[in-house]
């Protein structure tokens, strides 16, 4: 089995890291829009923009599953450069990375969540009463759209 030495890593690539980065602001756009609706301010109907910027922020889910195909070529490459093929991976140890890659962020915004619930502030007291996303609006899949952990069933 051949398995990558401590000292070497991963290279990064500067495409995938600026789809990363699109993905992510195409998302932060269309939860901006949620709230603000960017399409109705001054600039964008100054600039004749309005229509774009709807197709924009409207579409802005799409960078969700881009964010997770490029989260799955990065898993699986990673993989590939630690353990040399996909028959040598090993459930556990694959399991065991993931876990240790994504547990400690969980547990701090869990912890945050929980603070800001006990805090009496009352956006976080009833918005946040389920840990887990079973509450409020769900999406095709019936899972949380919602709630920070919603998703994070799909990085597993």
């Amino acid at each position: 089995m051949k398995s990558r030495s401590q000292g070497e890593s991963v290279k990064r690539n500067s495409l995938v890291d600026a789809l990363r980065g699109i993905s992510i602001f195409l998302v932060v756009l269309f939860h901006f829009d949620m709230y603000y609706h960017l399409r109705t301010c001054d600039l964008a109907q100054f600039l004749g923009l309005r229509h774009v910027i709807t197709l924009i922020t409207r579409n802005g889910y799409f960078g969700v599953t881009m964010f997770f195909v490029i989260s799955g070529f990065l898993i699986t490459s990673t993989s590939l450069h630690r353990y040399g093929r996909l028959r040598s991976i090993s459930p556990l140890n694959f399991y065991w990375f993931r876990f240790a890659r994504i547990a400690p962020c969980l547990a701090l915004v869990l912890s945050v969540l929980v603070a800001l619930h006990y805090s009496g502030n009352p956006y976080f007291q009833a918005r946040y009463k389920g840990l887990f996303g079973i509450y409020g609006r769900r999406s095709r899949t019936n899972v949380s759209i919602e709630h920070p952990t919603g998703s994070l069933w799909m990085e597993y």
